[in-house]
């Protein structure tokens, strides 16, 4: 029953993911905040988490 559930999850979200308005909604979402995107992967090593949320929630509040 589990490896049921599991499989038709798999091949519904196989399904999902071929559409190509959702790869072209991603792309264009990458490409508009390509800053948060690099800042997410290049933080200092001297940051907290805490002051990584308040720079991505300053970031959305702009």
């Amino acid at each position: 029953m589990i490896k049921d559930f599991l499989i038709s999850f798999r091949d519904n979200f196989k399904e999902k993911t071929r559409n190509p308005f959702l790869g072209t909604y991603v792309i264009v979402w990458i490409v508009l905040n390509w800053e948060l995107i690099y800042t997410l992967f290049n933080f200092d090593d001297n940051y907290k988490l805490e002051n990584k949320v308040a720079f991505i929630k300053a970031y959305y509040k702009e």
